[in-house]
């Protein structure tokens, strides 16, 4: 801030030594390298102040570019996972919905698998046909997953 301070001062006071300047030089000798001149002065005037301005060090530092870029990394894939299981149970839905059973409660349990890759744990559900659910379930998504299926509750 006192920097900023300082420059503005010096850029004011190189504007009246240029204006004082300006006004006593001979009407038309050295005019042009006057001008010059002056005009290099207050660039360098302006330059001085703007050069010297520190940043703070953790805007441009590696690891806050790493941890934040850590955060979005996680975040992506939290949304990944949610999105998936969305899109997971509506599938389900679906297909259960074309086997003519109804289903009032269908919950889908994703994981993240150290490689990357997701899975599928468990499936719980409520509906009119829980045995015919449990083996279309079990045939779609195989035995290793949980299938919790229960009567519908009227």
């Amino acid at each position: 801030m006192e920097q900023m301070r300082a420059g503005i001062l010096s850029i004011c006071m190189l504007s009246t030594a240029i204006g004082i300047c300006s006004l006593l030089r001979p009407e038309q000798t050295l005019g042009r390298q006057l001008r010059f001149l002056l005009s290099m002065l207050l660039l360098i005037g302006l330059a001085v102040p703007l050069l010297q301005l520190r940043l703070p060090a953790s805007a441009f530092s590696e690891e806050a570019f790493l941890q934040q870029q850590e955060e979005h990394r996680e975040a992506f894939e939290e949304r990944l996972l949610l999105e998936t299981q969305k899109q997971t149970e509506t599938a389900l839905r679906e297909r259960l919905s074309a086997e003519g059973i109804t289903c009032t409660m269908l919950s889908v349990t994703l994981h993240r698998a150290e490689d990357g890759s997701i899975y599928c744990s468990e499936v719980q559900l409520s509906c009119n046909a829980p045995e015919r659910a449990a083996a279309l379930l079990r045939t779609l998504l195989g035995e290793e997953v949980s299938i919790c299926a229960g009567e519908m509750v009227s």
